[in-house]
């Protein structure tokens, strides 16, 4: 395994680069790892003339055939590395991988999370100069055990509205696989306090950042002009990334997210904050607009369903808002969907929303492929939880138990009975689907293998037993980014 640089103008518009760094032998592999900016020259790697934004530091696992170590190079043009000669970090064990750094202000020193994966432990380490680490603590058997942690990484994540908008939480996340809820790989996370030694989660929850099979080994950037929280993850599956029907690739990354931490209640009584989960803008990507809800002037556009021809290159951004009525009368086959059909239109992918207390949001790609129907890991149906959309004073935002009054009921049970609103987004490209629900508050990523290299080619928008009302809809092409 080697690592490859790529140059982000957008986080959209990648190009391929040399091999940034490769192992020396034979036998041996590049793991993942990360990079810091060493804007003062902790190391001593730079003289004067090296602009500290130009600084580049990678620390990264070497696996062999006898160990797993942890070793660093540096650039002053993030292409060309030259490498630190020998490990860093070692500790004589095969299962001792993926350093996740960033410079933490609480301890005034470089901090590596790092995976101890069969002990289920993240171990944190300390340094001045990126060369020597000593370890500072240690998170053990949280969450999601499965079969081994890997790709850990601790964040300050930004939180959005009420009392606290603009307040920073720390949010550990921590892969597994195999081993996930719904089978194989997938990323969970901690939300709690660090105190520049170690970190302690607020309660025992096993939170999920996303409800579908291919999203894994997330890895977040710090450090943006504008204050946020941005990471990609690998959208693929252990159970059956080496045997996909793809050629000249193997598997794909996620779109770039943007990440924060709202108030919410995930059941009436209930409050805690919730990891939004929401891609980074696409509007330096957008193409064509295929069809515009304020454009459409027919008189029940509101009450009846859309077919949309989709046009370009593969890619296409499809967003609505559906309005539930008070007076509507919710039943099982009150669902929205968004269907997305091959060139061939014998099959397609389907993500919807059933409605109710609480909603589901859920993903479909049974029929979106012969391959995938063959492969008794590639789930075909997933879901989750999504309720509808509801705002609460400063004062209302209470973590934990809620009293119980009228002003706590659920939205759907208020007993004024008002109109509600939940929306959902679609981003497809040729084989992959990454769906968000409430501007991220749920999302899902799913990879799918249309037969004879179909790609998507027509929308249709299904507004299940005629109670829900369609309240916006716009669907966009994308252009292609990928610079070979």
């Amino acid at each position: 395994m080697n690592s490859y640089d790529v140059a982000p103008s957008d986080l959209y518009t990648w190009k391929n680069l040399p091999i940034a760094i490769a192992p020396d032998k034979p036998g041996d592999r590049i793991f993942s790892g990360s990079a810091v900016l060493d804007r003062n020259n902790t190391t001593g790697f730079f003289d004067d003339s090296a602009d500290p934004e130009n600084r580049f530091v990678a620390i990264y696992t070497l696996n062999t055939r006898t160990t797993q170590d942890q070793h660093i190079a540096y650039s002053t043009d993030g292409v060309t590395f030259a490498k630190y000669p020998g490990p860093v970090l070692a500790i004589n064990s095969t299962q001792f991988r993926d350093p996740k750094v960033f410079w933490d202000d609480i301890s005034r020193q470089w901090v590596m999370t790092i995976a101890h994966p069969q002990e289920y432990a993240v171990v944190f380490y300390g340094s001045h100069n990126l060369k020597e680490w000593t370890e500072t603590g240690r998170f053990k058997m949280g969450g999601f055990l499965g079969y081994q942690y890997e790709c850990p990484g601790l964040a300050r994540v930004p939180i959005e509205g009420g009392p606290d908008n603009g307040k920073k939480l720390w949010v550990l996340f921590i892969s597994i696989n195999p081993g996930a809820p719904i089978g194989g790989s997938a990323v969970q996370y901690f939300i709690g306090d660090w105190d520049g030694k170690t970190f302690t989660s607020r309660d025992a929850a096993a939170r999920v950042a996303e409800f579908s099979k291919d999203w894994y080994a997330f890895q977040s950037w710090e450090g943006s002009p504008d204050g946020k929280l941005y990471g990609i993850a690998w959208a693929s599956n252990w159970q059956y990334s080496r045997t996909v029907p793809t050629s000249t690739f193997r598997s794909v990354q996620s779109l770039p997210r943007e990440l924060a931490l709202t108030y919410y209640r995930p059941n009436p009584l209930y409050g805690d904050w919730q990891l939004i989960n929401r891609p980074a803008s696409l509007a330096g990507i957008t193409d064509k607009t295929l069809y515009s809800f304020a454009d459409d002037n027919a008189d029940d556009k509101a009450t009846t369903g859309k077919t949309v021809d989709l046009e370009g290159d593969g890619g296409f951004d499809i967003e609505a808002s559906f309005l539930v009525p008070a007076t509507a009368n919710i039943t099982w086959d009150s669902i929205v969907s968004f269907e997305i059909i091959s060139s061939e239109g014998k099959e397609s992918i389907i993500t919807g929303i059933q409605m109710g207390e609480p909603a589901v949001l859920y993903m479909d790609r049974s029929n979106g492929g012969k391959w995938g129907s063959k492969n008794p890991f590639f789930t075909d149906k997933t879901s989750a939880i999504l309720r509808y959309q509801a705002t609460y004073p400063n004062d209302r935002h209470i973590l934990g138990t809620v009293a119980m009054s009228p002003f706590d009921l659920p939205a759907a049970e208020q007993p004024s009975g008002k109109d509600e609103t939940i929306k959902l987004r679609a981003i497809v490209d040729r084989t992959i689907l990454e769906v968000f629900g409430n501007d991220g508050f749920v999302s899902g990523t799913n990879t799918f293998f249309f037969s004879n290299d179909g790609v998507p080619a027509k929308l249709k928008v299904c507004l299940g037993d005629g109670q829900i009302h369609l309240k916006d809809l716009y669907v966009k092409s994308i252009r292609s980014t990928w610079q070979y």
